[in-house]
């Protein structure tokens, strides 16, 4: 068994890991947006309530 790496098979594993780092994170958002869904209440919409301390801020003043 031979286990040198050759460039094909380096950047075969590297576009793999991608891939797979691309793909993970929207299946599990998927898997956990539907069971947030099913515990979260449907009698009370979402409100935009005002913050009387809010400030708006620019990029120049972070």
């Amino acid at each position: 068994m031979d286990h040198a790496l050759s460039r094909k098979n380096f950047f075969a594993k590297l576009t793999g890991l991608i891939a797979l780092a691309g793909v993970a994170p929207q299946a599990l958002m998927k898997r956990a947006s539907a069971t947030s869904n099913r515990a979260a209440p449907k009698n009370q919409p979402f409100q935009i309530r005002p913050e009387p301390r809010a400030v708006a801020r620019d990029g120049a003043s972070l």
